[in-house]
């Protein structure tokens, strides 16, 4: 009877015969014919029909066994989930069947002898593609370093006193962050996609289906050799970052003519010195320049520029040139004197360290106005007139000029104004004023009865007395007034050139009295009112003021009154 069998382990089906004892050679059956089969007995026609179930049954029961005996994992890596279906039964025949590239800087979770389950979850970090050069030996690997420090450890590399990292052209610390990459690697480390199967719910998704791995010509494949060749397969990143140690060689620094040796490592001399800590201003001069070479040097030479408060243009600020004088600081500090501009202190000036220097613009500028020139008054006597009238006899007219001022500006401030030339215009014409001289007597009620009065003024009236008018008690003239008299009520402080002195003048609420008295704030028109000590009253409104007779000698009058 036909028994199905698997062929291989692909699942492949063949039919074999059980070897019959009564079974006739063929090359004897040669020649004969065959018996005639009869349909009620059963013919061989029959049994062989009925043995194809069976092959179909089997064939199932093989494709079955194959589609359950996967198992679906999940893989996290580079950001994303990817789920697969696999017959692989640990972390590390799963990564070596579906050829993902792992090195010895990845970090995969759970770790690789670890036995897959349905649902597993495999998670992958990359480690980051670095080179290292030191000692004249490069190095490429991937590491989940993320400082130099940590990097140059995994490689044993030692770092010496003086000795500077300098990390894609640029010198860091040793744990300083390393910078992040320029492009990621999706593209290399992305999972290859499998068939399009359908899962029990009828949704339809893309997941891979590899085998296991099986033997070879060679015999079984080493799960350990798969994963080195995968970590030694060239990379597909190009945008790697470089780490070089640079070590550091003696070199002889002078600095102002003091030596220093000092262990200085650089790819030129402005980067090591400045690796060392020695802080250079763009100033200051170094030879050999700072960007030639380090290599082969013994001696560095510096020569430091001078610093210098600097006040100019509005601004103050810290300025450095290596200059000897203040005018030659100035030209490298980039200002410039023009015109009368001037430097404080001046620019034939030593420079020295920490000086403050004041830059001082000068503005030399004209102005030009037209200036009106006042008319003179004349004045004339008028007997025909009464005393403190007056009338215009001419209008005087106002002439005008031209003047040129030279205006001094530093720094925006006005410091002089100088006139430097002028010129007449039209000329003033003086004006006439006639004044009267005729005097009108006219009289006044007093206390002591009628007084005529021959001039009427109007006047500011304050009160003093001998203590109270600031003359020391020690000195001669103590109570005495300008003519010699002992001070009392009734004499009167005026101002001469208003009003004559030893004038009789009548104050209606004070009385009669006399001017007899100056003094030092009595000016033009008034008047001081004299009281004894012990009947002082103060005094200080406008009142009239009335001149009595007799009147004064004519010229002692001051017949036109300002």
């Amino acid at each position: 009877m036909p028994v199905p069998v698997p062929a291989s382990a692909s699942g492949e089906t063949r039919t074999e015969r059980a070897p019959d004892a009564t079974a006739v050679p063929r090359s004897e059956q040669r020649g004969r014919r065959a018996p005639a089969r009869s349909a009620g007995t059963g013919s061989t026609s029959a049994r062989d029909l009925a043995a194809w179930p069976l092959c179909a049954l089997a064939i199932a029961a093989v494709v079955y066994a194959q589609r359950w005996s996967t198992i679906e994992v999940r893989i996290e890596q580079a950001g994303r989930v990817t789920a697969m279906r696999t017959r692989a039964s640990s972390v590390g025949q799963f990564l070596v069947s579906h050829a993902i590239d792992v090195s010895a800087g990845d970090l995969i979770a759970p770790p690789l002898e670890t036995r897959l389950r349905e649902g597993s979850t495999i998670r992958i970090r990359e480690g980051r593609t670095l080179r290292v050069r030191a000692d004249g030996v490069a190095h490429r690997l991937r590491s989940q370093g993320q400082t130099p420090r940590a990097i140059l450890t995994s490689l044993d590399v030692p770092l010496g006193v003086g000795d500077v990292v300098v990390v894609d052209g640029a010198i860091v610390g040793l744990d300083d962050e390393l910078p992040a990459p320029s492009a990621d690697r999706d593209a290399r480390s992305a999972p290859s996609a499998g068939r399009r199967v359908a899962d029990a719910a009828g949704d339809v998704r893309s997941v891979p289906i590899v085998d296991a791995p099986g033997p070879s010509a060679e015999g079984p494949v080493s799960e350990a050799r798969r994963l080195a060749a995968l970590a030694a397969a060239p990379t597909l990143d190009e945008s790697l970052s470089t780490i070089e140690v640079l070590r550091a060689v003696p070199v002889t620094v002078v600095e102002e003519g003091i030596p220093l040796t000092l262990a200085l490592a650089g790819p030129t001399v402005g980067i090591a010195l400045r690796a060392a800590g020695l802080h250079l201003w763009p100033e200051d001069v170094v030879r050999p320049s700072l960007d030639a070479p380090l290599a082969g040097r013994r001696t560095v030479v510096i020569h430091r520029a001078t610093s210098f408060q600097l006040d100019a243009d509005g601004e103050v600020r810290q300025a450095r040139a290596r200059a000897d004088t203040v005018a030659e600081a100035l030209a490298k500090a980039g200002v410039r004197l023009r015109g009368k501009d001037y430097a404080i202190p001046p620019g034939t000036t030593r420079l020295r360290e920490g000086m403050g220097v004041q830059v001082v613009r000068v503005v030399e500028d004209f102005l030009v106005r037209e200036v009106s020139l006042p008319f003179r008054t004349e004045t004339e006597a008028d007997h025909s007139m009464a005393l403190d009238d007056s009338r215009v006899v001419r209008p005087g007219v106002a002439g005008s000029k031209t003047q040129r001022i030279r205006i001094i500006y530093e720094d925006g401030e006005e410091v002089e104004r100088e006139l430097v030339e002028e010129s007449v215009l039209s000329e003033p014409q003086a004006e006439l004023v006639a004044y009267g001289t005729q005097i009108e007597w006219r009289s006044i009620d007093t206390p002591e009865g009628p007084k005529r009065y021959w001039r009427h003024l109007r006047v500011l009236a304050t009160s003093y007395s001998a203590s109270r008018a600031g003359t020391p008690t020690w000195v001669p003239w103590y109570g005495r007034t300008r003519l010699g008299w002992e001070m009392r009520k009734g004499i009167v402080a005026v101002d001469p050139r208003i009003i004559p002195m030893r004038t009789n003048l009548f104050v209606p609420g004070y009385g009669v009295g006399i001017a007899g008295d100056t003094g030092g704030g009595i000016r033009s028109y008034h008047i001081d009112l004299g009281y004894d000590d012990d009947n002082y009253k103060r005094w200080r409104q406008w009142v009239d003021l009335y001149l009595l007779e007799p009147l004064p000698p004519e010229s002692e009058i001051r017949w036109l009154l300002p």
